[in-house]
């Protein structure tokens, strides 16, 4: 009789467990679908983080106004206003700084609003600039928090690979806190150390949350070690320098402070939320459209170029701009921004011919193009063929009688063709129409003292030295031509006997 009741009582036991087990299954069925259904919308959610992050980090090119030599970093905006913060040490002083800004261009009149070389931070400033502002974590960020790294590394060897230029977006853990000293006061302060290689030209980029898309820190530092390169029998060949997966970074909280100390505008944490972003996957076909991809190439090669005219001696730079440019032709021929370019490189790497092919055609579609037909004139000046160079000239200043370019080059023309008169009547209109001029200065003083008016082309110059601007090394080689030969009458016939050939490079 006991078997019957321990049986009766173990069934009873089982309904519950049964009953149990079908509540749970419902639950976990539940939940199953829950996640299904939420899947997409994260993995949604998560890409629109990368291509903020992505969005809103931009290049810094520092070129040393000294050595020529160029510094590499990353920057990211903090307000729609257009205000960018990067690390302190990636603008060196004196340096010329040209900010790369993904899908708008480079810029060169960036304002350094805040350089603090102790905290290794630094604000920057462009007023025509709107930006994708990422926001700044109000919370320090706890061990194990999942990040990306937003930044522009090893930018050199991505260009000469002839691949576009581009922000990457590289997953980092936080891995814990370490103390450190301030750069140049040693201050001892925190810093969040992060696993996962990060490569130089990183630095002043952020550490964005992966959940969230806050900013938990800027990266400032990649651990960097020496390893030992050997051939296939293990012997040593040589050491090379690599990066180890530590990185530090200034902690958002840190900076928050610091910016608020400054009184510098930036994004709140709840601002992701209210950004105007577009949310919700992006098609693949948008990358392989033919007018985002020909622009792309070309605003790489408007970065290259403008690095080669700042560089001393960077051929390369411009031939590296020039692929770019021909493969932006490719796909936009029409474009006339590209050929523009395209035929202002042909020209400084002395391929005139081929600049001059570019502006011909040009012509051809846009025949009152002033800036075509004042580059089609300097190209043509350059390759000698001086009536075509004149009649050029003469039909820009027919449009516009105070242009410069026009006024200059066709006054250089007349004086190296020993017509002395036309060319000091062409550099007066030019002196009249810009005072500030240094050339249209020089050269009209030049003309008159090889006419045989000594003294006029004394008083020219001797005037001139008070309204001129300097602005280049070229303005301020004229503007010493102008005060030697305002040392004396006697010297100046002698000074006047050569005329030293100078390019009038139109800027565009």
């Amino acid at each position: 009789m006991v078997f019957p009741c321990v049986a009766e009582s173990l069934l009873e036991i089982r309904r519950p467990l049964r009953w149990l087990f079908l509540a749970w299954g419902g639950t976990f069925c539940i939940l199953s679908n829950m996640c299904l259904s939420t899947g997409p919308a994260l993995a949604s959610e998560r890409s629109e983080i990368f291509r903020h992050s992505r969005s809103s980090a931009v290049l810094l090119v520092s070129v040393d106004k000294v050595t020529n030599s160029l510094t590499f970093g990353t920057g990211f905006f903090i307000s729609g206003e257009g205000h960018i913060l990067t690390n302190a040490h990636v603008l060196p002083d004196p340096s010329t700084l040209l900010v790369y800004i993904p899908e708008q261009g480079v810029f060169l009149n960036a304002t350094r609003v805040i350089v603090d070389q102790d905290a290794d931070l630094a604000v920057l400033h462009l007023s025509s600039v709107r930006g994708r502002a990422l926001p700044l974590s109000s919370v320090l960020a706890e061990e194990g928090t999942e990040a990306l790294a937003a930044g522009y590394p090893r930018v050199i060897d991505t260009l000469q690979m002839g691949l576009t230029l581009h922000a990457t977006v590289k997953p980092v853990n936080i891995s814990g806190w370490a103390m450190g000293r301030s750069r140049t006061q040693g201050r001892i302060i925190p810093f969040l150390e992060s696993s996962g290689v990060i490569h130089s030209g990183t630095s002043g980029g952020p550490l964005v949350d992966a959940a969230n898309g806050q900013v938990l820190g800027m990266v400032v530092h990649s651990v960097p070690y020496v390893g030992q390169a050997t051939d296939r029998q293990g012997s040593m060949i040589g050491s090379v320098l690599l990066r180890a997966d530590m990185s530090y970074a200034i902690p958002a909280t840190r900076i928050r402070q610091w910016l608020v100390d400054h009184q510098v505008p930036h994004a709140s944490p709840d601002s992701l939320a209210e950004s105007s972003v577009s949310s919700g996957p992006r098609s693949l076909m948008s990358t392989e459209d033919p007018h985002r991809l020909g622009m792309s190439l070309f605003l790489t090669g408007h970065l290259v170029q403008t690095i080669g005219d700042t560089v001393k001696s960077g051929t390369d730079f411009l031939e590296l701009a020039v692929q770019h440019y021909q493969k932006a032709r490719e796909l936009l021929p029409g474009e006339t921004v590209i050929a523009r370019n395209l035929a202002l490189s042909y020209r400084t790497l002395h391929r005139y011919q081929e600049a001059l092919t570019i502006y011909e055609g040009m012509l051809q579609t846009s025949p009152a193009d002033l800036a075509v037909m004042n580059g089609a004139a300097q190209t043509s000046a350059f390759l000698r063929h001086e009536h075509k160079a004149m009649e050029l000239y003469r039909r820009v200043l027919g449009h516009d009688s105070c242009s410069l370019d026009a006024l200059n080059g066709l006054g250089y023309l007349y004086l190296q063709n020993l017509e002395y008169t036309k060319a000091i009547q062409t550099f007066q209109q030019a002196v009249k129409c810009v005072p500030s001029s240094a050339y249209a200065a020089y050269y009209l003083g030049e003309s008159m003292a090889r006419s045989g008016l000594v003294e006029e082309a004394h008083d020219s110059w001797e005037q001139s030295l008070n309204r001129v601007t300097i602005r280049t090394v070229q303005e301020k080689e004229f503007f010493h031509r102008m005060q030697e030969r305002t040392l004396g009458l006697p010297a100046l016939l002698s000074h006047a006997s050569s005329i030293s050939k100078v390019n009038i490079r139109q800027v565009q």
